[in-house]
């Protein structure tokens, strides 16, 4: 709220709350990891934000079981 106040008080007046878990449940994975692997060359990063990405998917999955 400290923020908020600050910047309302510099002229800044948008306020904006956002529920996106919903959108990272369906998002589509495998675009995702072609953007992340233009940016990132070594391969050990990428395999392990691949593995992080399908252990969400999977925990997703139990949760809607």
């Amino acid at each position: 709220m400290r923020h908020i106040r600050r910047a309302v008080k510099k002229g800044g007046f948008w306020v904006v709350d956002v529920d996106i878990t919903g959108y990272f449940n369906n998002f589509p994975h495998e675009k995702l990891m072609a953007l992340v692997e233009q940016r990132i060359s070594d391969r050990r990063i990428l395999k392990l934000i691949r593995k992080s990405t399908v252990m969400h998917k999977k925990e997703e999955h139990r949760k809607a079981g």
